[in-house]
């Protein structure tokens, strides 16, 4: 009985909004009220506890959110990664991120300088997002802001509205090939000329590696390579913790 309930509870805390999105009625019906149950819970917790914790993956942990491999990972999956990033964001005060997920990314950048300011964009597609969201505000304030829409819509209203620009910019947004080609063409608009543009999932070497998740990305940016719109700096690969993820460092020209 004690495995059928450890079971039972693992499944549960696994739903999320593709699992839903891909069952049928009337499972479909039954996982959304679960899910909708379980996220009062949730909230009810995250309220309790979000002034007690030290790290958005001890926040997630407390309030029963969990990353599996195969589903939707983030960055402090790997220390490589979070290291990188860490070192890439350093001294640069404002820093603009298309695809939030979950908030381990920006995070990482906040915490790496106290005078970084983090503008992040989502089509917030997963439940989670929102309480990644509620944990950086309440740990950060007005150094982070959280805007959900889509980075098509989104970039162009900020180019147009603003004058702001960013030092840092970080795209890991849409990985089919428009998405990706839209997110670095459209973002040179928020960039002044000494920008970092940092593009995820993007396979230079061991073409093995190359797969539906980054298909889109590496020939988004071999395109802008090969007719100038950017320049290389850098290319990273991340593999500890038995994971493989890649991304480039560049600017535009």
């Amino acid at each position: 009985m004690k495995k059928f309930f450890s079971r039972l509870y693992s499944y549960l805390i696994r739903i999320d909004d593709p699992k839903i999105y891909n069952a049928k009625y009337p499972f479909k019906l039954l996982l959304k009220i679960i899910l909708r149950s379980l996220n009062i819970i949730r909230w009810i917790v995250a309220y309790r506890i979000v002034g007690k914790v030290d790290s958005i993956s001890e926040f997630y942990s407390e309030i029963h959110i969990f990353w599996y491999r195969g589903n939707e990972g983030h960055t402090q999956q790997s220390i490589e990664q979070t290291y990188f990033l860490s070192k890439i964001s350093q001294k640069k005060e404002n820093i603009f991120e298309i695809g939030f997920n979950g908030g381990h990314s920006a995070e990482t950048f906040l915490k790496n300088n106290i005078s970084t300011k983090v503008l992040s964009c989502d089509i917030g597609w997963h439940y989670y997002s929102k309480f990644g969201e509620f944990y950086l505000k309440k740990k950060f304030g007005n150094r982070f802001q959280m805007i959900i829409e889509d980075s098509k819509t989104l970039v162009p209203k900020l180019s147009e509205n603003t004058n702001k620009k960013f030092d840092l910019i970080y795209i890991d947004g849409g990985h089919e090939y428009k998405d990706a080609r839209d997110d670095i063409l459209k973002s040179k608009e928020l960039a002044h000329d000494k920008s970092i543009l940092v593009v995820d999932d993007v396979v230079e070497r061991n073409m093995q590696h190359l797969d539906h998740s980054n298909s889109g990305p590496t020939k988004a940016w071999k395109e802008f390579l090969e007719n100038g719109f950017v320049s290389a700096l850098e290319y990273l690969e991340f593999t500890d913790n038995n994971i493989y993820r890649s991304a480039v460092v560049g600017r535009y020209n």
